[in-house]
């Protein structure tokens, strides 16, 4: 079905909101209903449960852990009552929004760009690596457009403070220097 509507897209070299607001409304469904679904679902539920027994304990242990605001994000929803499949829901949810905010300003509501994130991302990530999802959403929907901004005082900020959800986004922290180079499109399609 992505891939009829973006050849459709490109077909009439125009993009189709309709198209666009089904598809994606079907993949924020399918990511926030998918109990059980994707490769590491039980192991962020383990690490939920493992959060909530280390808090009762020594809540203080959460900040020595490898992703702490990871953690701590997980322990604000214990703390509140919320069971796993809500918390994955809502954590889905989220990275779903971020991804809209970047698909809405960034790729002008494409079908062509939902059949890319289906493609190469959305299995892998929002489906699955929850961590890692969160924090490309992040950089798709908040730090790419600082970086177009040029506001790379908010920029480093919000990656520093992303960093402790998944240190992977660090790499991220080059951009701004990327961004800024004058790179020929031909030596970029060579890369």
């Amino acid at each position: 079905f992505i891939a009829g509507c973006a050849l459709f897209e490109i077909r009439n070299k125009r993009v189709n909101n309709s198209a666009f607001y089904t598809v994606f409304t079907v993949l924020v469904l399918m990511t926030v209903l998918r109990q059980g679904q994707g490769t590491d679902y039980y192991n962020y539920m383990e690490i939920y449960k493992e959060v909530g027994v280390i808090s009762e304990r020594t809540p203080l242990a959460l900040l020595i852990m490898k992703d702490p605001l990871f953690s701590l994000i997980n322990y604000a929803f214990i703390q509140l009552g919320v069971g796993y499949k809500l918390f994955s829901a809502i954590f889905s949810f989220i990275i779903m929004m971020l991804l809209y905010r970047f698909y809405k300003t960034s790729c002008h509501r494409s079908a062509v760009a939902l059949f890319m994130l289906y493609a190469t991302f959305y299995l892998v990530y929002p489906f699955s690596g929850i961590r890692q999802g969160l924090t490309m959403a992040i950089v798709l929907g908040i730090l790419y457009p600082l970086l177009k901004k040029r506001s790379y005082w908010k920029y480093y900020i919000i990656l520093f403070i992303t960093s402790f959800i998944h240190q992977s986004v660090l790499i991220c922290a080059l951009f701004p220097l990327v961004y800024r180079m004058r790179i020929r499109s031909s030596t970029l399609i060579f890369i």
